[in-house]
């Protein structure tokens, strides 16, 4: 891979899923916009490779870009990249597809109510278009329902 396309990544050790996140309804993927949000773009891996939109899920369920995590920002419900929790155990988010066939799968995430919670909430990502003028540089992002 470092031969033919070298702007590429190499996948981590600890990756069980790698790769884009794309939606197949939009034909838009996920991307980290310089914000730190995760947001939406239309070049994915059909028009070009793009670094931006790599993420991978690794053995302890946390979805990650790079060495940083993919976070459920609790006030906003959007998508946010931010340093991984500090701690052993459980993460508090567990991040995992229902696969449909070896490409395809529904992205969906399992939270804590709080840290000291045993019980998960299943949440899926889901696509939203906003035209709120104060948010504009997330016009659009994944919500949960």
């Amino acid at each position: 891979m470092e031969t033919i396309i070298p702007e590429v990544p190499t996948p981590p050790m600890d990756a069980v899923y790698y790769g884009e996140l794309f939606n197949l309804r939009s034909e838009l993927c996920m991307y980290l916009a310089t914000d730190g949000y995760v947001a939406l773009t239309s070049f994915c891996f059909f028009h070009r490779l793009v670094p931006q939109n790599i993420f991978y899920i690794d053995r302890l369920g946390r979805l990650k870009y790079r060495d940083r995590c993919v976070l459920v920002d609790r006030d906003t419900w959007l998508l946010r990249v931010a340093d991984c929790p500090l701690g052993g155990g459980t993460p508090a988010e567990l991040w995992d597809t229902i696969r449909h066939s070896e490409v395809e799968g529904m992205l969906i995430v399992q939270l804590k109510k709080n840290p000291s919670d045993t019980l998960l909430t299943t949440l899926c990502p889901t696509q939203v278009t906003s035209d709120d003028a104060q948010h504009t540089y997330r016009n659009t992002a994944f919500v949960f329902n």
